[in-house]
């Protein structure tokens, strides 16, 4: 056989293994290399038209992450050695060819095994990358291990799962734990559930458990429930109608002392639509109470106060504040999130079950990574700037639709405050977040992996564990293609230096309402961000 037929033939056998080798008279093992190529061929194409679900899940699983990053690339070399031993098997001897025609074969055959090699060697890094990812950001402790009993229960931020905890007495000094920074799980009938409230002069007695009363029992899991000894596999979210997820900004950085959450937005999901109901929580807030018979509830009785100036009373300062006033009282592993996470949870009212923390100044280096973001800008956005010490701003993001921004214009458009006000920010970040979420698509990922991957280990944290982490894939599969509607407290709303808690609490019920039974009537802060983040030709 000819040099340009041997090649040709080691085409063919690349792209249908086996074939080549059938041609060169190795008939048993060319037809035995087709069969297995034929199975994974239609494994893969299986897993590939109806297997999505549990492709997406084995990108979160660490274990399966690990399997996939050592079998994948095992596979490419056993693919690699096949063409060359294809091409060795077709060449002519070494007698009847030329030294330039065999020179040309040989790198036309390496060049084809190093193609077949690559793109497994690349999958098996990603695989390798996202197990790095998965175990940096999220726990990979199980939630049903570490909140096995009550005592146990004290050192995770995390709600407990589906089997309850045994009742038991409130402790008079009680440690922050996961659990009691949430109230019980709400359901449908949100208007007919009374709305916990923080106790003062001029409001009614709360009605969640005093140090006195006996504890509340568990709240139902927001981790995934195991399969049931006949294999079926339960509810995930063990029967809760909605998953709370705080969404946190902080400022820290190289130029910064601390941290402080910048920007607070608890996203509330419908965990049968995915309908999401986004709750803009201001900054400047003040006297955020935490849950009644919390142990933050003892240390602030009058809501959240520290010493020094307006500046210090603020919630953005909660998360840097309180573990220095009262160090050892949280017992978790970042106790600024979960006191964060009690703070909105007592100013709303409702359970907060996770949260994500972003560094924003690394925010910049994820858009980025991402390839930039398509944003509707209404009104310009100063870049610099600061109103008290007279400095102007250098430069303006200017109006127009369908902007396309870099992360550091991305960053100032979410951030810019001169001559704007804490709310117009609070809508510019959520657009911001709605951008990611509609725009961040498989294709920009998969080109971007391995920069998406590294900036999210260095600017995420979170107390989502692994194990919840397939469930809250479908979750997002849902959030993707439902509703999402934002309640921003604007200052028509409340005062954020006296806020009436008690309002913003029945804003909250009427929203998530409104979420789960589109019949009844928004309330007046409920928008729709498709609506407000589209550009306004007016």
């Amino acid at each position: 056989m000819s040099v340009p037929l041997a090649v040709a033939m080691t085409v063919l056998g690349t792209i249908i293994p086996g074939t080549g080798l059938i041609v060169a008279g190795r008939r048993r093992l060319g037809l035995t290399v087709v069969g297995i190529f034929g199975v994974l061929c239609l494994a893969g194409g299986t897993l590939a038209l109806s297997g999505q679900r549990t492709l997406l899940h084995w990108s979160v699983e660490p274990r399966a992450l690990l399997l996939i990053g050592l079998i994948v690339p095992t596979l490419g070399a056993a693919w690699c050695l096949l063409v060359i031993v294809t091409y060795r098997s077709l060449s002519p001897t070494a007698g009847t060819r030329r030294r330039s025609s065999t020179i040309i074969g040989n790198l036309v055959a390496g060049t084809l095994a190093l193609a077949v090699l690559a793109p497994f060697v690349v999958a098996g890094r990603y695989a390798l990358i996202q197990k790095s990812v998965i175990e940096q950001v999220f726990s990979v402790q199980e939630a049903a291990n570490s909140l096995a009993s009550t005592s146990t229960a004290t050192h995770t931020s995390r709600p407990a799962p589906t089997s309850p905890a045994p009742t038991s007495p409130a402790p008079t000094s009680p440690a922050v734990q996961g659990p009691a920074s949430t109230s019980p799980a709400p359901t449908k009938a949100l208007p007919s559930q009374p709305a916990p409230t923080q106790a003062t002069p001029t409001q009614a007695t709360p009605t969640q458990a005093t140090p006195t009363q006996p504890a509340p029992t568990q709240p139902a899991s927001a981790s995934p429930a195991p399969a049931s000894p006949a294999g079926v596999v339960q509810d995930p979210w063990g029967g809760r109608d909605r998953i709370n997820v705080l969404l946190l900004g902080g400022d820290a950085g190289p130029d910064r002392t601390g941290t402080r959450t910048d920007t607070i937005i608890l996203a509330s999901i419908d965990t049968h639509t995915g309908d999401t109901v986004l709750f803009s929580v201001p900054r400047n807030l003040q006297k955020v109470p935490f849950p009644t018979g919390s142990a933050l509830a003892q240390a602030y009785p009058n809501g959240f106060q520290a010493p020094g100036d307006v500046e210090e009373q603020l919630l953005t300062e909660v998360y840097e504040s309180v573990p220095e006033a009262h160090p050892g009282l949280v017992k978790a592993a970042d106790p600024g999130a979960v006191a964060v996470k009690q703070a909105v949870s007592g100013a709303l009212a409702i359970p907060v079950d996770y949260y994500v923390l972003v560094n924003l100044k690394g925010f910049e280096r994820l858009i980025d990574a991402l390839g930039g973001l398509t944003l509707n800008v209404n009104e310009r956005v100063a870049i610099g700037g600061e109103a008290d010490a007279g400095l102007k701003p250098h430069s303006y993001i200017e109006e127009g639709p369908n902007q396309r921004m870099d992360g550091w214009k991305a960053l100032w458009f979410a951030r810019g405050r001169y001559g704007a006000s804490d709310w117009d920010r609070m809508l510019r970040q959520r657009c911001v977040i709605k951008a990611i979420i509609d725009q961040a698509n498989p294709i920009t990922l998969l080109t971007r992996y391995e920069a998406v991957a590294k900036t999210s280990k260095d600017i995420v944290q979170s107390d989502i564990p692994a194990s919840t982490l397939p469930a809250f894939v479908d979750l997002g599969l849902k959030v993707k293609q439902a509703n999402v509607t934002n309640v921003a407290f604007l200052r028509d709303v409340i005062k954020p230096s006296n806020p009436d808690f008690a309002h913003m609490r029945s804003i909250v019920r009427q929203a998530l309402h409104t979420s789960d039974d589109k019949e009844v009537s928004p309330p007046d802060h409920l928008d729709n961000l498709t609506q407000a983040c589209a550009y306004d030709e007016g």
